[in-house]
């Protein structure tokens, strides 16, 4: 729906209170504009001072490194040179008690290889020995074997003779003769076994001596070779005392040179220490940027938030005479009147979805700047409704309604007794943007509540106030 203007005058009002309006805009400006200034003249000054601070710290810091890190360098030479000395001294002596181990191995194994060699030789000398007294043994029961034969022999003999004898007596000389001669022949096989028994012991006492003589021979080249090893032995650990003392007076060295870089670096502690206490003030002269720093990101945000403060003022009065222009159509009856082309529905009853009559329309709420109703306001009366919502006024947008075709009443297709419920009331005050945007949910969460400018805020399809006449050709 449009509205002609007729005769329209300049509000006074209106003129003032945009007058005090933009006075006030320029009054706002100018204190951010100042703001803005201090606060880039104390950041400049407070970047200067930080870049000194900073320059400062960072030649300090670049200085002490260099020093440090020039100690340090000669401390781990000194230190490099001390142990390549020690493991020199170190492998030296590991390879001279190798070489004294590998010795005592090999004159150990030649006195284990001599001793069996020397028990080898005892064996083979009691084997022999034995051999040779089994086989005089052998020779000795030979002998006397033969001589048991003989002597059976000889007993047989004497007993045919002493038979002949008793036989025959004439014989009795002769036997007497023959046993005689019997006792020479024993008396000489005695003394010739005798002999023989003296020569083997004499052969075994020689051989016992002999064989003594070599163990003694043996012993006395066993304790010799003892002897000069156990000097050996004495000698290598009288030299391995002297490179003891000589690497213990390396270590005492070691430890005293250890002791004096020990005092060294105490020194160049204090001196870190002192280094640190610098450290430690300028960090706190950074942590006094850094407060520095937040107090003035501090500042701007409470600058952000104070100018944005004064836009959304700036905005909210822009709005406040924006929203302020919504009219209902009783007070512009002087100014303005409903378009010929158009009908007034101020009085139709008003229909919900479901056929039943929600209220009727009390009044039009006109965009005044548009010359466009954008609202219908409703006065919600009892009937099939409860009393609960009955006696209240709602506004419902223009594009949210119809006329019907042939029956002078309005039909709102997304309204019912329900919704009416929700629907804030309206009192007659003036229409915020909080209000519509509420009364559009309420509507349909699908309407797309836009918060730019008034003219894109009225261009959603609920205030398109084409579909409301297109049922209806005819005019008042």
């Amino acid at each position: 729906m449009t509205t002609d203007r007729a005769n329209r005058p300049n509000s006074r009002e209106d003129s003032v209170r945009s007058e005090q309006t933009n006075a006030d805009l320029q009054r706002l400006q100018e204190q951010k504009a100042q703001l803005d200034t201090q606060f880039h003249d104390r950041m400049e000054k407070l970047a200067q001072e930080k870049a000194a601070y900073d320059q400062q710290f960072e030649e300090r810091l670049v200085k002490l490194r260099q020093e440090e890190q020039y100690k340090d360098d000669l401390l781990e030479e000194r230190i490099s040179r001390l142990h390549e000395e020690r493991q020199n001294h170190d492998h030296a002596y590991q390879d001279k008690v190798a070489r004294l181990d590998q010795e005592q191995a090999a004159a150990e194994k030649d006195y284990l290889e001599k001793i069996e060699r020397i028990r080898m030789r005892e064996v083979e000398a009691d084997e022999k020995h034995m051999e040779k007294m089994r086989k005089a043994s052998e020779e000795i029961q030979q002998k006397i074997d033969e001589l048991n034969v003989e002597i059976l022999r000889l007993e047989k003999l004497r007993q045919e003779k002493l038979a002949e004898v008793q036989s025959e007596t004439h014989y009795k000389k002769r036997i007497l003769e023959d046993r005689e001669e019997f006792i020479r022949d024993w008396e000489e096989a005695k003394q010739a076994f005798n002999r023989r028994v003296s020569e083997l012991q004499q052969d075994k006492v020689e051989t016992d001596q002999e064989y003594e003589q070599k163990i003694n021979l043996l012993r006395t080249e066993i304790q010799h070779n003892d002897t000069g090893l156990q000097e050996k032995i004495e000698h290598l650990r009288r030299e391995k005392q002297v490179h003891m003392e000589l690497i213990q007076d390396k270590i005492t060295q070691v430890q005293q040179e250890k002791m004096r870089q020990d005092e060294l670096y105490n020194i160049q502690l204090e001196k870190l220490q002192q280094d640190q206490l610098y450290q430690e003030r300028m960090n706190r002269l950074k942590d006094d940027t850094l407060l520095i720093e937040r107090t003035h990101a501090e500042t701007q945000q409470q600058l952000l938030r104070e100018r944005e403060t004064v836009e959304e003022n700036i905005a909210r009065n822009r709005e406040s005479n924006r929203i302020s222009s919504l009219k209902r159509m009783r007070e512009l009856e002087k100014e303005f009147e409903v378009a010929d082309k158009h009908l007034d529905v101020r009085g139709w009853p008003v229909i919900g979805n479901k056929g039943e009559e929600i209220g009727k329309v009390q009044e039009l709420i006109v965009d005044v700047e548009a010359m466009k109703v954008r609202y219908l306001d409703v006065n919600v009366f009892t009937g099939n409704l409860s009393e609960n919502i009955a006696n209240r006024h709602i506004l419902i947008p223009i594009g949210a309604a119809t006329i019907d075709k042939n029956s002078d009443y309005v039909l709102v297709p997304n309204l019912d007794s329900a919704m009416v419920m929700k629907f804030p009331s309206y009192t007659g005050e003036t229409v915020t943007r909080d209000y519509e945007r509420t009364l559009l949910t309420t509507l349909s969460p699908e309407y797309n509540l836009r918060s730019g400018s008034q003219e894109d805020f009225y261009k959603q399809e609920p205030f398109n106030d084409k579909g409301f006449y297109e049922k209806r050709t005819d005019k008042r």
